[in-house]
């Protein structure tokens, strides 16, 4: 029976972890999934830069989805409730 990750975020640490468990066992044994409100991810250590010229803000702002790997499911919603004792998580929209 394969178990199921879901990660409730998607900013660096979530994104990471995903990529890093996604890495580290068989797609039969785990399905992850990575939730997150919006879709943009900021590279935030790149902010220091923008003041300078160096950077502009358009260069640091990619799509969540494209920082995990295709396996990976990923699901642009507001998480509404999470029930620890249930290992349920509940999603905006009913998902």
């Amino acid at each position: 029976m394969s178990k199921h990750v879901v990660i409730l975020g998607g900013g660096t640490a979530g994104t990471m972890t995903a990529n890093r468990l996604h890495r580290a066992y068989d797609e039969r044994d785990i399905r992850i999934t990575v939730v997150d409100q919006d879709d943009d991810h900021v590279y935030q250590p790149g902010l220091l830069f923008l003041p300078f010229g160096p950077a502009q803000p358009h260069h640091l702002v990619r799509s969540r989805r494209r920082q995990l790997n295709t396996a990976i499911d990923y699901k642009r919603a507001r998480i509404e409730r999470v029930d620890l004792s249930e290992r349920t998580v509940s999603l905006d929209g009913g998902s």
